[in-house]
Parts: structure tokens; sequence; C-alpha cells
């Protein structure tokens, strides 16, 4: 077994040293912290390897792992490597070194406690872990027949003891697929995390919601483990339903505070999360288990609507949906409501601006559609100020016709393999462009040309990014927060595009169909032959490779299109589609 220690330096660098010398020496444990990094390579790089190699991830918990991102250091990396264990389906052992919150990427696991009493602590989750996993662990003579001094002498020799006995048996419940511990148990400063209460469920026997469904009422709480096995409420069977594929609707009402609430998801699956009426999140996908986080919900008081939708396409079943007031008062206009997507249910009015065309980016609605099961955002036909102000020749383009853009960029998952960075939901890199337009083409799409690519980041308002003219860190992911490696699509929620594009600005440059021809752009003067396998290909959006200074939606460069040694990891795509009026409900 490999152990991967993530801990920050400021804290607990003493007692990772210990852990790792005492884990070392035990038969077929190897264990890597980074105090051996390899001069001469890249950091970012051998920490990623080490991760991908573990069977385990040990984080150790203190203030300095919650500090401010906005502060001098930055982000903690433990965050960074937490998030890349999670993207690999790692099992993550939270170690509370010190007293401080969980960060919100691992709330919903339960963590070992080294800042109380130690030996009831590591009793109680030897008991709860072995019995598990069906390992009898032998008594230690010592650590029954002692209890304070000797302890406090031996404590690193009993403690780590137990703690690999921990890790084998953790590790074996990943064998057996019971590999994730949900706890409501999370309580973070002044805040408490909600699961609801009186929830009413229908499942069905299929994944995609349909047909005549078996209704449960009385469910206090999303927090699901099914595992394998058919979906139990209260440890009793949900008739009907078979194991092998199924999905649900949860629905309640629920009493709601004035105030500003992030909702944390985890599923092993595809869910959806709707208040009242309005979707919040939409995952609605085969996928491995993942944390989703959506926050500055502004709600005021009184009652509100939910529904979950989860749906089971492969082995396991796990769901867990809470929420956390994070500031009290919904009148505070610092933060934002969520956006309202609309999925192919347009207005009279809204459905006019589709051919009509914007005139500014506030009149128009984001409209979400699924193609092939891949959300599409629409943008309609406007004009803007192509390039910036640095560009000697006449600015002005306009939209022709409406089309459709992925709302993500494409993933590892989706294309079917990873580029240099792995992760289901991280963007396919190291991709060529000749592959990208295949990819697109393949699914009844195309690549975006770089007049629609810019006019869907920054709209008839012009903008400098996809959120607005001033440069926001939290909103990109680049050199300066990327430590390293790409993110997962769609972490950076504020970046969010006038269309409802995500990523359109960092994390990696993105394809176009255009070829790095001058100003003044025209799709007739030959730049969109897609028989042109030879000429530069035009890349918008900046990289986590990159600082901010290539993060501006006029920014363009470019790359060979078909040459598989010159590939980046910096650089994927987003397919794009035409627009029919059909795709519209009639």
């Amino acid at each position: 077994m490999h152990i991967f220690i993530s801990y920050a330096k400021a804290d607990t660098y003493n007692l990772t040293i210990r852990l790792r010398e005492a884990l070392s020496k035990l038969d077929s444990i190897t264990v890597w912290m980074d105090e051996t990094l390899t001069p001469g390579r890249a950091w970012a790089l051998q920490i990623q390897a080490e991760i991908r190699r573990s069977d385990v991830v040990i984080v150790l918990l203190s203030p300095d792992v919650n500090r401010d991102p906005d502060g001098e250091k930055g982000i903690s990396f433990v965050i960074n490597e937490i998030e890349y264990a999670q993207s690999l389906r790692k099992l993550i052992i939270p170690i509370m070194a010190q007293r401080t919150e969980r960060p919100i990427q691992i709330v919903s696991l339960q963590y070992i406690d080294f800042t109380n009493n130690h030996k009831l602590g590591l009793e109680r989750l030897i008991q709860e872990i072995t019995k598990q996993a069906g390992i009898v662990v032998p008594e230690s003579r010592s650590a029954r027949n002692s209890v304070s001094s000797h302890l406090l002498t031996h404590y690193w020799f009993y403690s780590l003891t137990s703690l690999l006995v921990i890790f084998v048996a953790a590790f074996l419940l990943i064998r057996a697929k019971n590999d994730v511990s949900l706890s409501d148990s999370y309580t973070p400063t002044q805040n408490s995390v909600e699961f609801g209460k009186n929830w009413t469920g229908t499942f069905y026997s299929n994944s995609e919601l349909a047909g005549k469904g078996t209704t449960v009422s009385g469910i206090d709480g999303l927090n699901f483990n099914w595992g394998t096995g058919s979906p139990l409420i209260n440890g009793v069977a949900v008739p009907i339903i078979s194991p092998s594929s199924f999905s649900a609707r949860f629905t309640s009402n629920q009493l709601f505070q004035d105030g500003i609430y992030t909702f944390i998801a985890s599923s092993d699956g595809g869910m959806r999360l709707y208040i009242d009426g309005t979707i919040f999140l939409d995952k609605y996908i085969d996928r491995p288990l993942t944390t989703d986080t959506r926050g500055n919900i502004k709600i005021s008081a009184g009652m509100h609507n939910l529904t979950v939708e989860y749906g089971k396409f492969a082995e396991q079943a796990i769901l867990q949906v809470q929420w956390v007031l994070t500031d009290i008062g919904a009148d505070n206009t610092t933060f934002s409501t969520a956006t309202p997507y609309v999925f192919s249910n347009i207005s009279p009015s809204q459905e006019k601006l589709i051919l009509k065309g914007v005139q500014t980016n506030q009149e128009w609605n984001i409209v979400v559609k699924q193609f092939n099961d891949v959300d599409m955002v629409l943008v309609p036909v406007g004009c803007f100020m192509m390039g910036n102000n640095d560009e000697r020749t006449d600015r002005h383009q306009c939209v022709q016709k409406p089309f459709w853009l992925d709302r993500y960029e494409i993933t590892n998952g989706q294309y079917g393999s990873s580029g240099y960075f792995k992760g289901y939901d991280h963007p396919r890199d190291s991709i060529t462009w000749v592959n990208a337009r295949e990819f697109c083409n393949k699914s009844d799409g195309r690549l975006p040309t770089e007049l629609e690519w810019e006019f869907a980041a920054r709209g008839p308002d012009n903008l400098i990014y996809p959120w607005g003219n001033n440069f926001i860190p939290d909103n990109a992911t680049y050199n300066d927060n990327a430590r390293g490696e790409t993110s997962t699509i769609g972490r950076r929620l504020g970046g969010m595009s006038w269309v409802g594009a995500e990523d359109m600005s960092g994390n990696v440059f993105e394809w176009t169909s255009s070829m790095m021809l001058p100003y003044p752009y025209s799709s007739n003067d030959g730049r969109e032959d897609s028989n042109d396998l030879t000429t530069d290909r035009i890349n918008r959006g900046g990289s986590w490779l990159y600082h901010a200074d290539l993060l501006p939606s006029w920014y363009r460069r470019a790359n060979e299109p078909n040459d598989p040694n010159k590939v980046r990891s910096d650089l994927g795509f987003r397919c794009a589609r035409d627009f029919t009026p059909s795709d519209l409900p009639s």
C-alpha cells in the first residue's frame, strides 16, 4: 500500500515527519510527503504523480489549510491536493491535527480526531472501521493496561499502529466498493449544515426518471450510501426497484432563514438540484463520486421547495445533499442570486431576441439545452467590438446566426481518454485541432469560429473578461492559483459568461475553427477553410499555465493543427452547434 500525506508545513510539519517515519517501518507500506521532492523536476507534477499512485491520501487538517486564499500566501496547496485526489476517486482519510473547520471539499467525510482523547478516539474509530471491514484486531496489552503516563510516553507507537489498521481496513473497503463514509456532523463556525426533514422520494426502475414510480414519504435527510444494493429507506428496501439501475426524484418544502446559502451535493451517479423550480446544479451524467458546491444563493425567509433528481448509472449509488447558511440577511447586495437556467422553455420576448439580436448582455436570460447528454448554451444574434483597442482595424463585428455552445470544456470523461492531466471532470488537454474537430463532428457539432467564441465570452457589452471588466482571481484557473494543473470544469462559478458558458477564461486554451490571419475577421477570406491542415489555428481563453495578462477574452494565440508532437497540456476545446427553430418547443 502506498500512502500520500497532505499537510500544511506551517502547522504540522513535525507531525507529518513522525507519521512518515513510523508508517514507513511497517511491512508493505510506503509513505510519501513533499519533503522528498526531486531537485530539478516540477514539484507540482511530482505531487500529482504521487497522488496518482497512492492507495490512501491522508489529509492533516490545521488552521493553515483554511488560510485566506486572497492573502499573501494564497490558497493552501492542501486544497488542490484534496480536489485532485477526489477526481481520481482516492480514499481520503482526514485527520484533525489542530482544531479547525473542515474544508468544504471534504465536509461529508468523517475525520480522525487527534485533538481530544487520542486513546478513546482511536478505539472508537478502530471498532467502527474494522467492524465494517470484517477485521479482528488483536488487543494491545499496553494499551489496555495503561492510561495516562504510559500513553503519553508511547503514544506514537500505539496510535500509528492503530491508524495503520484503519488504513488497511479502509483500503479493503475500497476493494469492496464501500469507500465512502458520509456524515452529517459538520458544524462550521456559527452555522450548521442542514439535510432537511420530511422528504418524499419517487423511485424508478431506470436511470431516466421515466415510467411509473414507487413513492416513499417521511424521509429525514438525503444522506444515502446504498453501495451496490437496492435503495433503502430507514433500513427497508424500496419495493419493485432494481439495484442495477434506478433513479429517484426527492421533493420537500423547507423553512429557510433570510440569508445567503451554500449547497453541497455529493453523488456517485447523476444529480440535479432545483430550488423553487430553478436549477442550481446540473450534473445528471454517469460519473464517479464527486462533490459539487453552489454558493452565493440568496434565499428569502419562508418555505421553499427543493427538488433533487438522482440517477444510478454504474455500480455504486451514493447521494448526499446539504446546505449551510453563510451570511445573514438576503438584502446583502454583495451576493447574487443563481442564474435561472431555462431548459428549452423560452418566453415569446426571449424567442424574438434569438434572431432579432441583443443590444446588451442584460437583455439575455441564459438558455441551456442538452444535446446527446451534453449541456449547451444558446448564443443569440448580436454585435460587439472584436479584439482590443490596439487593433488598428475596424473592430465592429456581428454574429449573424444564433448557435449553441458547450456549457463546459470537453472533459476526459466525455472524450473517453485523458490527456496530460487525469481526472474524469478535468478538461481534455493535449489534443490536436484535427482530433478536436472530429470529436465535435461526431456529435453533430463543430468547433466555434473565433468570432463566435469571443462574442460568447464578451457579449454586446464588450466585456474584457467573461464576468466583467475587472479582473477577479477566483473567477479563473490560471498560473497564480492553479498550482501546476487544470481544475475540474465549472469550479470557478463566478467566471461564467453572459450566455452561461463556464471556464472561458483560464483552465485551458480552447481551439477555434479559425486560422491565424490578421483582423478584420471575415468568414469569406479563407480562414475557415477546413481542408487546410497546415496553417496555424486560433486558441482562445488563457490557461492554467500562464499569468493573468493572457486571460482577457480578446487575447488570441495559435498552434499547428495536426502535429501530435506539438500538442499542449494547456490546450483543450469545446464544441458549437448550429441553431434551428426545431430546437425550441413548438
